[in-house]
């Protein structure tokens, strides 16, 4: 199969293709140099049969559904770039300590058994 041949190029967010076994280690590396350059993101599942799947994701490859009131109230008090740098924050555990005016959210690290 020639690089011009490989049908990640035509998928939509959501849709899959299946490459065959003996084209799947070439098939992952590909997809992989493909999704950099054109900054598109995919999913590689290798199957029992050696085969491979390929899913089109999406870059964010989270959905998130807002009201329009939380929305609002996100625009109007954050700016974009500081809702980027709290959001994976508040994806881990965490905990919260407050000190004066300032809450600061500190990560749960698990700790290793003795």
């Amino acid at each position: 199969m020639r690089n011009k041949s490989w049908p990640f190029k035509h998928l939509d967010v959501g849709q899959s293709c299946t490459i065959p076994a003996d084209l799947a280690a070439k098939a992952r590396t590909y997809v992989h140099t493909y999704g950099t350059q054109t900054r598109k993101r995919f999913s590689c599942k290798t199957q029992p049969d050696g085969s491979l799947v390929v899913t089109r994701t999406d870059r964010k490859g989270v959905e998130l559904i807002l009201t329009l009131e939380e929305f609002e109230l996100l625009a109007h008090n954050f700016t974009k770039a500081r809702i980027r740098e709290i959001a994976p924050m508040l994806a881990k555990p965490f905990r919260v300590e407050r000190t004066g005016d300032y809450v600061t959210l500190i990560a749960r690290v698990e700790q290793d058994a003795p």
